[in-house]
């Protein structure tokens, strides 16, 4: 009887082993799984992240063209229809709101190349610093190049 006691004993310790293998293993899969997806949830996090910073960036690029070309074609419009109406009694103040519309049409194309990240000088290099009169958002100091200050003929802007 005390061999069959045995017998049963080292079965069912030999069952529970198993039991507790085939446990962990299971576990182990599950763990995996788990971590397969959070790792699968943290990319889709990471690139809706990324989207969306992308998306902002390009908001306040658009916001900035705005601002600058409505700024500048506004002025443009002005000093035009200025030097329309004197240009028969007063050829002198047309020719200087003219001027204004060309300066204004210049810093115009320098404040877009600025902002678009175009930092070539123009091709008769007559391109002048842009400084603007207020910061871009408000305060603080805009992204690196954003102030230039004239450089002399042939240094690196």
């Amino acid at each position: 009887m005390g061999l069959i006691i045995a017998v049963v004993a080292a079965c069912l310790s030999a069952a529970a082993a198993g039991g507790l293998g085939v446990a962990l293993l299971r576990a182990r899969r599950g763990h995996r799984t788990a971590i397969e997806e959070r790792g699968w949830l943290l990319e889709r996090e990471r690139e809706s992240a990324a989207r969306t910073a992308v998306d902002a960036e390009r908001a306040r690029i658009a916001a900035e063209l705005h601002d600058i070309v409505s700024q500048n074609v506004s002025l443009m419009v002005v000093q035009a229809g200025a030097a329309r109406e004197v240009l028969g009694t007063m050829p002198e103040e047309a020719s200087a709101a003219m001027g204004a519309v060309e300066q204004a049409g210049r810093n115009t194309m320098t404040e877009l190349r600025h902002l678009l990240g175009v930092l070539a000088p123009a091709q008769d290099g007559a391109d002048e610093p842009y400084e603007p009169s207020a910061p871009h958002d408000g305060g603080g100091a805009g992204p690196p190049g954003w102030r230039r200050s004239r450089a002399s003929p042939g240094s690196a802007r």
